[in-house]
């Protein structure tokens, strides 16, 4: 996961450990209540933020639930289009996360 392709010459485009460091940071969340909220340790959040290791699509999944961020753009740097017709978009999952405490 060290490679980091360019979508524009001269510029690097985000991996994916990228975009799951840069969503945990703009939620606010710290990465040891990423790991409460989400179920998911947290080396293993360290892990997929350092590239060390890639995350499975449902921990993708949840980590977006968790951020409030799109898990496409999590995944792969896209979106659904939310002009696309239902039956052409990406299916969508309703995750349960569980309230924590700010305590």
């Amino acid at each position: 996961m060290t490679e980091i392709m360019t979508s524009t010459p001269g510029v690097p485009a985000w991996t994916i450990a990228d975009r799951l460091r840069k969503a945990r940071e703009v939620s606010g969340l710290g990465q040891a209540r990423l790991a409460l909220v989400t179920g998911i340790s947290r080396q293993t959040i360290s892990n997929y933020e350092r590239g060390a290791t890639s995350p499975s699509k449902g921990n993708v999944k949840l980590i977006g639930l968790a951020t409030g961020v799109d898990r496409y753009w999590l995944w792969d740097g896209t979106q659904v289009d939310p002009t696309t017709p239902s039956d052409q978009a990406k299916p969508s999952t309703i995750w349960f996360v569980p309230a924590v405490d700010a305590a």
